[in-house]
């Protein structure tokens, strides 16, 4: 064979290699080194020193209790006869006991209850349900269809969600997630299942694009089009899941109040405290799978595959990825190469089964000092590269 020939095939070999290459690449969008997506879940809040889901549902009682016990109606939504808060706390703790009969009781799984509850007029099965219909009678001696019931215990349990979650947390730590951008004026994937603003406020609001922008009523609005088309500065992209407790929906929009307005309406007596007549919370409350059919949590649900199919590794943070649809997407990208590396305090048997990396600890402990020199070392061991800011103090908001 001539030098011209070989040569020829040597091309041809090495073409065909590349495109193996591209194509494999192509496939699925993952580059042979990438960036990492993070997913925060109830550990990386618990830690900040805000309550756990088990822990919110004995502060509801509680508050309940010494509201009823001094009368004191100042902090409720809705000013209505100490007799109906009685009504209320029965209620609530009916519900408490029938759930855990089944599984441990937390704020979650009661607010489904009670939802459920309060549709259950427009629920074609609803009228062949007889037997809550008899145990609420008879424990609270009441008309077991009345709906303002169910309303006001899910409205005045929201208030006081609010009340808890808008609190100034301690995640100082969350901050050093602005150090995996993975380029220069791109922001951090953080994706985050949980209500508070430790993150926004850990990051400052100035480096942190969550998909709303100033519309002309002064609130923020979720910007689907322009979705993440951030600053330079820009530092964190991130995504709530299931809502925000500064989040307010209205008719056809959901909008986005600043954490300081938040806390302002949270500490008038009375009026609009948080939302307005026609506004409604919109928080996303399940047990086990907290898909919602709606914008804008499709849209970012949406995203939240996206990232993963094209990320190198994600980086799971006091999650144990136990809803059904968030299982289910990392578990799919898992199988198509995508990394995982998790920061808990025992292994979640989920993400055991795929595979993960498990760093054992808090994220306090793997977000500063030693502990995340060696997340960077685990992140660059997978093929993570980022982009580091200048270290600076955030702004407060």
């Amino acid at each position: 064979m001539d030098k011209a020939h070989e040569n020829e095939r040597v091309s041809a070999s090495e073409a065909s290699s590349n495109a193996v290459e591209r194509d494999s690449v192509d496939s699925i969008g993952r580059d042979p080194k990438g960036h990492a997506v993070f997913l925060l879940g109830a550990g990386a809040s618990v830690e900040a020193g805000l309550p756990s889901s088990g822990e919110l549902l004995g502060q509801l009682e509680e508050w309940f209790d010494a509201c009823i016990a001094s009368g004191a109606r100042a902090d409720l939504i809705t000013p209505h006869h100490n007799q109906r808060l009685i009504e209320q706390r029965r209620l609530l703790q009916l519900i408490v006991a029938r759930i855990s009969a089944l599984y441990p009781p937390d704020i979650e799984n009661v607010m489904v209850a009670v939802q459920d509850l309060r549709s259950r007029g427009n629920n074609v099965l609803g009228q062949f349900v007889e037997v809550w219909n008899t145990e609420l009678e008879r424990c609270l001696g009441v008309d077991a269809t009345r709906d303002d019931l169910f309303t006001l215990l899910f409205e005045n349990a929201l208030y006081f969600l609010w009340r808890t979650l808008s609190v100034e947390g301690r995640g100082d730590y969350l901050q050093a997630l602005r150090e995996f951008r993975p380029a220069k004026n791109a922001g951090t994937r953080v994706y985050s299942l949980n209500y508070d603003l430790l993150i926004e406020e850990a990051c400052g609001i100035e480096y942190v694009n969550d998909g709303f922008r100033l519309g002309t009523n002064g609130l923020f609005d979720f910007d689907d089009p322009t979705l993440f088309n951030g600053i330079a500065q820009e530092a964190i992209r991130l995504v709530k899941l299931h809502g925000s407790i500064n989040w307010i929906s209205r008719p056809g929009r959901v909008h986005r109040i600043c954490p300081r307005e938040l806390r302002e309406r949270v500490q008038r007596d009375f009026g609009a405290l948080l939302w307005g007549e026609d506004d409604v919370p919109p928080l996303i409350f399940a047990q086990r799978n907290k898909v919602y059919a709606g914008d804008p949590y499709l849209t970012l649900l949406f995203h939240f595959y996206s990232d993963l199919v094209t990320a190198k590794t994600l980086v799971v943070i006091g999650c144990r990825c136990e809803d059904v649809h968030v299982k289910q997407l990392v578990a799919q990208a898992a199988r198509q190469g995508l990394q995982i590396i998790t920061i808990n305090k025992s292994l979640p048997r989920v993400l055991g089964e795929l595979g993960a990396c498990w760093l054992q600890g808090t994220a306090g402990a793997f977000l500063t000092g030693d502990g995340l020199v060696k997340l960077k070392r685990e992140l660059e061991a997978t093929g993570v590269l980022w982009f580091e800011p200048p270290r600076q103090r955030p702004l407060t908001y």
